[in-house]
């Protein structure tokens, strides 16, 4: 277990962990200045459920229903007569009422901890098999997630015999198998195993029996991040099911990540609306933004030096959610909830939609350094350019040749114009020179007898008939 702040400059400083009775740990740090800090807290090197949280030190900033942050295997998952837990934390959402239901096949025995700082830690029993609904409400509104819908299994019983062997959880690569097994250990059932990733899909691992009691268990990674293994005998999960999976670098963070902007508060109905995803030093992975309110909205991006631009345009007034993940953790500071105002005359919008509409984006990122600047991307069309001219079909020894190049349907690229001689040097007399605003004349004089490479590309493609040879 390991936990540490970042604070509003960036410094991060490790926490004293702690370890108190009956698997709880006690988590101490001394904030240096005011404002909002990033808390994380991770096993084994990966966050916990609901880790990174924010941590206001000073004056709160504006609460609310969604600052409410809910993480623990008793929202995901439970077993009839034992004891399913997860924690809550209120402190930035302000001053509340909170109230947790369990709705299902049974009633539910309900226990709340209150723990410093903000933290309850809630626990629930039930007695028959089922989907149950968990309900958390702050001041009688329910949270964002709420309700989770949980699968309580029946006692597992000899699912708990079941152990895992050979099973890596850090260095695996995108496209290459990896390969485990799994031991029954006298016990009997139907063995399943499925990988869910971070881009939110479910694939089923190829299961092959060895052996009796003995199973191969084998997964192809698709994509970079954290993935969670689903091992299940008899649809029971086995002990310490799901397992968390690192594939790729462990750079990709998201407590790294951090977003600001006016967007993030408030909004105009009908018009562009912003908000920047800092993912310097954050590492590469795939960065999501969710929108959810009375309208579908126009959401683009662009890439900035220190991360993503969002601009998304409303088309009805209310209240709006916008969620940001990275490799499928909500950043710190997630969920946001902008006011859409409507300006009058053609920004009041269209009427509101009785159901709330979702709009949503994923980004691969690229890895950014802290500072760095970023290259301009230019999106140009190679197979749009144009070449005419006679220096293209021959050359002549020390006698001045040209052709003209046009790029007018072409988008906008780098124009790169290149020619090597015979004896594998670049010519010693070539120019290029614009014309007009999309026509470019190129002049060269060859000094040497043979074939002659002309290579001409727009951006990094080449264009129509390049490279050509030119013999003397």
């Amino acid at each position: 277990m390991e936990a540490s702040t970042t604070d509003p400059d960036g410094a991060t400083e490790l926490c004293e962990i702690l370890d108190e009775e009956d698997f709880h740990y006690r988590i101490k740090f001394t904030p240096q200045m005011e404002g909002v800090h990033t808390l994380s807290i991770k096993h084994k090197g990966l966050h916990i459920s609901g880790s990174p949280f924010i941590y206001s030190v000073g004056q709160l900033a504006a609460g609310g229903t969604h600052k409410v942050q809910v993480g623990g295997p008793g929202i995901e998952k439970g077993e009839v007569g034992l004891s399913n837990d997860f924690n809550i934390y209120t402190r930035e959402a302000g001053a509340g009422e909170l109230s947790v239901a369990v709705e299902g096949p049974s009633d539910a025995r309900i226990r709340l901890e209150e723990r410093p700082h903000g933290f309850l830690g809630v626990s629930y029993t039930v007695s028959k098999p089922g989907i149950y609904g968990v309900h958390v409400k702050w001041n009688g509104e329910h949270i964002p997630g709420s309700p989770y819908r949980v699968h309580i299994s029946p006692d597992s019983g000899v699912a708990r015999q079941v152990t895992v062997h050979s099973l890596k959880d850090r260095g695996l690569q995108v496209d290459k198998a990896n390969t485990f097994t799994v031991s029954y250990n006298g016990a009997r059932g139907q063995l399943s195993a499925c990988i869910r990733t971070p881009s939110g899909s479910h694939e089923d691992c190829f299961v092959q029996e060895m052996d009796d009691g003995l199973y191969g268990v084998r997964f192809i990674p698709k994509e970079n991040g954290v993935h969670y293994l689903d091992i299940k005998l008899s649809d029971h999960h086995i002990p310490d099911s799901p397992f968390a999976i690192m594939v790729g670098s462990t750079a990709a963070d998201p407590a790294m990540v951090h977003a600001h902007g006016d967007g993030l508060d408030n909004g105009k109905c009908g018009q562009k609306n912003k908000f920047t995803v800092r993912t310097a030093g954050a590492g590469s992975g795939f960065l999501a933004v969710f929108l959810e309110g009375p309208s579908k909205c126009a959401l683009s991006c662009r890439e900035v030096d220190e991360g993503y631009e969002f601009s998304y345009t409303p088309f009805a007034a209310g209240k709006y959610l916008i969620t940001i993940k990275y490799g499928n953790i909500n950043i710190a500071g997630s969920p946001y909830a902008p006011e859409v105002t409507a300006t009058g005359g053609s920004g009041s919008g269209r009427k509101p939609s009785p159901l709330n509409e979702q709009t949503s984006m994923v980004v691969e990122t690229v890895d950014k350094k802290p500072g760095a600047k970023s290259l301009r991307r230019f999106k140009g069309d190679a197979s749009k350019v144009t070449v005419r001219g006679p220096g293209l079909k021959k050359a002549r020894m020390n006698s001045q040749q040209s052709f003209t190049i046009d790029v007018k349907d072409a988008g906008h690229a780098m124009l790169y114009v290149g020619m090597v001689a015979p004896n594998g040097y670049p010519e010693p007399e070539l120019m290029v020179k614009k014309n007009k605003v999309t026509e470019y004349t190129v002049t060269y004089k060859v000094a040497e007898v043979g074939e002659h490479t002309l290579v001409v590309k727009w951006g990094d493609e080449e264009i129509p008939g390049s490279p050509f040879s030119l013999c003397t």
